[in-house]
């Protein structure tokens, strides 16, 4: 995957959502209207894996992951040079799995 900014479409069985996230190198960070996240994305012949550190800033917006304000994602799937398919949960919500599509918005 290219590094720079990508739009990001994510979905749960209690919701769905939209943010942004910058790719550099094997790192990413970026937000919604409700959470920040940070973490890490490896990329090995189209197979992404990796994790976010997630942290709540607004406690007004509802979270897709139900009552959590701060909590660890885990994704893997699989991507291109300018957009990636993931799958996500987290140990935090045991049985709730995330959707998640990324689409380049903007390369570095």
């Amino acid at each position: 995957m290219k590094d720079g900014l990508y739009g990001v479409k994510f979905q749960t069985p209690f919701g769905a959502g939209a943010g942004v996230i910058v790719k550099n190198g094997d790192r990413v960070a970026g937000g919604d209207t409700a959470f920040a996240w940070d973490g890490s994305l490896n990329v090995a012949n189209d197979v992404l894996g990796g994790q976010l550190n997630v942290q709540r800033h607004d406690q007004g917006m509802p979270s897709v992951f139900g009552p959590l304000n701060t909590f660890v994602l885990t994704f893997h799937g699989s991507g291109g040079e300018e957009a990636a398919t993931l799958t996500a949960s987290t140990p935090s919500a045991p049985g709730v799995n995330m959707t998640i599509e990324m689409k380049l918005l903007k390369a570095a």
